[in-house]
């Protein structure tokens, strides 16, 4: 018998938690934007950790006060207060704290959700997000069977399956979805070869399947480069700052010369650096990029920037192989912990012509994804 799925018209998210990772909330960000732009009622499901009254009341008060930083929680809490308007205005819908698999299953249907949607980011990489919620990532909460699943853009962070003692429950849950997709060609891999969904897609991030135009009304308009006579900025985002990478940057900047403002990112002691507008900003206002960061790639491409993007391979280096494969950008990525410095690259342009084609392939590729998963 064939189970007939009830219509789409709510829609539950569940990513990592957001917390002060800019890529993290702009993913976030962006799919909520595109689900609501298709006429969908999206809400955020905040799974987050497990915790007592007391240790709530307790780290609400170590937040707040200053001159310390126990266990980072004012650190943390400093970090992502930058955020918090920019959450408000874009994912104004939101489930409000869920610390375990019970309040998960009731917000799915206090909702009134007809699927719920996990993705994007590396939610099937279990040392992230909340301990002991690997499973909710596939979905073990929502009980409905009616209720649609699906994966956007999902990435496991490695390129190989590591969880064995996960592989039966995470093949069981995954049998259930009713569309799966991963950002990563490891993934589609991953899926056939390990988890029994051989259909499993890949498709773009999403904070590529908006419109440029939405990341330009975010960050406002343009500001003149100041400090240098070429009126030139370059850039820098790095994440890991290993010997190789600095050794990179710093070459860049030599060649890249005087006539180029740097600008810096990244997170400074207990503060973010900058807000995400500003953040975002950074990639639109700049000349040339040099980032280790998937997501100030993905705003380079975005922005049509120069840039190098350096492969990290702790982080996932083929979040960066995939997408610059696909566009044709396999070049702009370097290696430094190898010895490659990316010097050339800032003596050859970017010809956007053929990229923006590739891309929007890609973009329609994974509109029809969604939209078939959801209709």
């Amino acid at each position: 018998m064939t189970l007939i799925q009830r219509p789409v018209r709510n829609i539950g998210l569940l990513t990592l938690p957001f917390h002060a990772n800019y890529g993290g909330i702009i993913q976030g960000v962006a799919l909520t934007q595109f689900l609501e732009g298709e006429g969908y009622k999206v809400t955020l499901l905040e799974r987050l950790r497990s915790a007592t009254r007391f240790q709530l009341f307790a780290r609400a008060i170590l937040q707040r006060i200053p001159g310390q930083n126990v266990q980072e929680v004012r650190g943390r809490w400093l970090r992502a207060r930058p955020h918090y308007p920019f959450i408000d205005k874009y994912v104004p819908r939101r489930s409000g704290p869920l610390r375990d698999d019970a309040a998960m299953t009731r917000a799915v249907a206090r909702h009134e959700l007809d699927a719920v949607v996990v993705g994007s980011d590396q939610v099937w990489r279990a040392a992230y997000g909340v301990p002991n919620s690997f499973r909710n990532r596939f979905l073990d909460f929502v009980r409905p069977a009616d209720v649609r699943r699906i994966a956007y853009a999902a990435s496991f962070g490695d390129d190989t399956w590591i969880y064995p003692e996960q592989t039966e429950a995470v093949t069981k849950l995954l049998a259930r979805f009713s569309a799966v997709s991963v950002r990563e060609a490891s993934g589609v891999a991953i899926c056939a070869e390990v988890l029994g969904r051989p259909d499993a897609q890949l498709v773009l991030d999403p904070t590529l399947l908006v419109s440029p135009d939405f990341w330009t009304s975010v960050v406002g308009p343009a500001r003149p480069a100041a400090g240098r006579a070429g009126g030139k900025t370059v850039t820098t985002y790095i994440l890991d700052n290993t010997r190789g990478a600095v050794k990179a940057r710093d070459g860049i900047l030599a060649t890249l010369g005087p006539d180029y403002a740097v600008q810096a990112s990244g997170i400074a002691g207990s503060h973010a650096a900058h807000d995400l507008p500003t953040w975002i900003r950074l990639f639109r206002d700049a000349d040339f990029v040099a980032t280790d960061s998937f997501h100030g790639t993905v705003f380079s491409i975005i922005f049509r920037k120069n840039f190098v993007s350096f492969a990290n391979k702790g982080r996932g280096a083929d979040r960066f192989t995939t997408l610059l494969g696909m566009l044709g950008l396999s070049d702009r990525l370097i290696y430094p912990d190898e010895g490659q410095d990316g010097v050339h690259l800032t003596r050859e342009p970017i010809d956007y012509g053929p990229v923006m084609e590739r891309l929007g392939e890609q973009r329609e590729k994974s509109v029809r994804f969604l939209r078939s998963a959801l209709s």
